[in-house]
């Protein structure tokens, strides 16, 4: 009873059926140690308190969470707008391409997040053995078969995605890089590597035609592996929609890294345009054995005062389902989206399709065990019951609509509260009561976001329940009211690679000829390539405006490119630029030619560069000297040509604690 006590006072408990998982593993744990059973009225006595004492104290729910199920239109419409309409910034563009990747394998293989990315329990800041992992700020059900059991992260639905992002904050030890050694031969990371992937060139079975791209996926790190493993492959081939080809995506992050082994595939069309010859039916493409136990979703560390891609540091899930949560607040959606929505919806688009045998084995789930039913099974049933009865054909489409989460996505939902809304409610009493009695424990803060959180909740939730009265009030009055017209806005995108990938995932037209489609492909590959390295700074001024025209969702908007680069960046410059920042190539031309205020704020950037060279050679990065490879022997080598040079002067050693 103490234990339960304490997990209701001291955790974000507040379902009945999270704690009463508490108890059943609470007896599990007091059958291990004692090796016998608890007493069965013991039990039922502790049963007892929690489902009057602890259920009225701490009001606990007892009806049971949606269970919301993603479907092929649902994964279209998030994989349009991450690409084409997200406003939100990533650390690194290469994150975004790994969000991408990680859903369009959750959605085509069912698997668990802790099989893609590093969902491992730390202590101490040190990854420990396979358990569950700390609840988090952004997790999500991480490893339950019986996701009912866990609040799927209660209490977090409205994020404030108008404050810093969690790797804004330096103390966070998550976006520090951990130093790993590339010579071992263990494997750290039980997350995605290298070494599960295996991408084939299938010669073309059509006399003529170009070869094939397959690829297999072995996931063998699930739930229960290290009691009972069952290592599954998956297969995947190429789509003609790049937005949708899983192959297309990890062939970027292969070409991305370098990890082929064969020298010259630093694009994408020598792989698309090859012949294989009889008798060769199939090329294994390898990998470089340095990237074999490399992790292939890799953290965003800080690197100086800007971020870089983890050369070994695996993603961590609570930064995979916050990008997952902030994309399904800005799509639209109005239920939460978490990694389980994907599982759910393979589940159920698996089942019926295939055996029940096919189904269990892709979930990895036990045989007659009934976790489908009890757990993944769409709780809306799919079947139009009414059609049966009256023998009638049912609408296959009308039915999927219904079944998945789009039917109530809304691009137009408030992601604030307008200011007038805000200004017309009354303040709030306990509120004030409440700023004006902690201003000396300075909690004022956290009691403001509080308020914001709670209000955006009810405005939006207010916003989907009057929408669909004003539609009915609409149709039963028979009055047609001209209503503002839903006007698509425009996105003004940083980078311009940002903007040609967003004409070419937008391409959903099919109708075109094989080899049409292989140069899309081909193209889409290289641009996420060129996008994977480039970087987008926080913009302070809303990129979003309205179009005149009112272009399509998921057309291409009019995009305002970045400043054009000139052919050479001036060798002379002004004497607050930083030297690292203009050889910067992943950022835009305005980002790498800007200046500090002061010399002194110019100095220390420059310094906090130079503390992360540990080689004793100093290469200058004005692009005009890093294209003829110009090395410096020492700092003051380095310091004096930058003055000399580029007129830039930095601060003497003598000053430098």
């Amino acid at each position: 009873m103490l234990f339960l006590c304490f997990i209701c006072e001291n955790y974000k408990v507040k379902a009945f059926n999270s704690v009463h998982q508490y108890l059943l593993q609470f007896k599990q744990l007091y059958n291990r140690v004692n090796g016998r059973h608890m007493d069965t009225n013991d039990a039922k006595e502790v049963f007892k308190y929690l489902d009057t004492t602890l259920a009225d104290e701490f009001e606990l729910r007892r009806t049971m969470k949606a269970k919301p199920v993603l479907g092929a239109d649902d994964i279209l419409l998030l994989l349009t707008h991450l690409w084409a309409r997200d406003t939100s910034v990533f650390p690194t563009e290469d994150q975004r391409l790994t969000t991408a990747t990680i859903m369009l394998l959750s959605i085509y293989t069912g698997c668990r997040p802790a099989e893609l990315v590093d969902a491992l329990k730390r202590a101490g800041g040190k990854t420990t053995s396979r358990k569950r992992p700390h609840i988090e700020v952004w997790d999500a059900v991480n490893d339950l078969d019986e996701d009912e059991c866990v609040d799927e992260g209660e209490g977090l639905d409205e994020p404030n995605y108008q404050g810093r992002a969690p790797w804004d904050n330096k103390s966070d030890t998550e976006y520090d890089d951990d130093y790993f050694d590339p010579d071992t031969v263990e494997r750290k990371y039980k997350s995605l590597c290298y070494e599960d992937i295996r991408l084939w060139i299938v010669r073309n079975p059509t006399q003529g035609e170009r070869d094939l791209l397959g690829m297999e996926i072995t996931f063998s790190h699930h739930k229960g592996a290290d009691r009972k493993p069952k290592p599954t492959t998956f297969l995947f081939h190429e789509e003609a929609l790049p937005i949708l080809c899983p192959i297309s995506h990890v062939l970027t992050h292969a070409i991305k890294d370098d990890a082929i082994e064969v020298e010259g595939y630093s694009h994408a069309e020598p792989l698309f345009t090859s012949h294989l010859q009889h008798p060769t039916k199939a090329v294994l493409i390898h990998w470089k054995p340095e990237m074999l136990k490399r992790p292939i979703f890799r953290q965003a560390v800080r690197s100086c005062d800007l971020f870089c891609t983890s050369e070994w540091k695996a993603l961590r899930y609570s930064t995979y389902a916050y990008y997952l949560d902030r994309l399904g607040w800005a799509t639209g959606f109005e239920q939460k989206l978490t990694s389980y929505c994907f599982r759910r919806g393979t589940g159920n688009a698996v089942d019926g399709a295939a055996t029940t045998a096919v189904r269990d084995q892709i979930l990895r789930h036990n045989p007659q065990t009934g976790v489908f039913c009890g757990s993944y099974n769409n709780e809306k049933v799919r079947f139009i019951v009414q059609d049966a009865v009256l023998d009638q054909p049912t609408d296959s489409g009308f039915l999927r609509a219904f079944t998945h989460m789009s039917l109530t996505c809304d691009p137009r939902a408030p992601q604030t509260v307008p200011d007038d809304v805000r200004n017309d409610l009354p303040p709030n009493p306990e509120l004030v009561q409440l700023k004006l009695e902690q201003q000396e424990l300075r909690l004022e803060l956290k009691l403001t976001k509080t308020f914001e959180r709670e209000l955006k909740r009810e405005y939006r939730r207010d916003y989907f329940y009057r929408i669909h009265n004003e539609e009915l009030e609409k149709i039963i009055k028979k009055v047609k009211v001209v209503t503002p017209t839903y006007v698509e806005p425009v996105v003004k995108h940083q980078l311009p690679e940002r903007a040609q990938l967003q004409e070419i995932m937008c391409d959903l037209s099919k109708d075109l000829n094989a080899r049409d489609i292989v140069i899309r492909r081909i193209h889409a590959i290289d641009t996420m390539v060129a996008l994977s390295r480039r970087q987008e700074v926080q913009c302070h001024k809303s990129r979003l405006s309205k179009s005149s025209s009112g272009s399509p969702l998921g057309g291409s908007p009019e995009v305002k490119e970045e400043s054009p680069v000139p052919e050479t960046f001036p060798v002379k410059c002004k004497t607050t630029q930083c030297i690292f920042c203009i050889g910067d190539d992943r950022q835009s031309y305005d980002r790498r030619m800007r200046t500090f205020s002061k010399p002194d704020k110019m100095m220390d950037h420059v310094e906090r560069h130079l503390e992360k060279n540990t080689t004793g050679t100093f290469e200058c990065r004005h692009p005009v000297c890093k294209a003829e490879g110009l090395l410096l022997g020492n700092i003051i080598l380095f310091k004096n040509h930058v003055e000399m040079v580029h007129e830039i002067k930095l601060r003497e050693e003598k000053y430098i604690s």
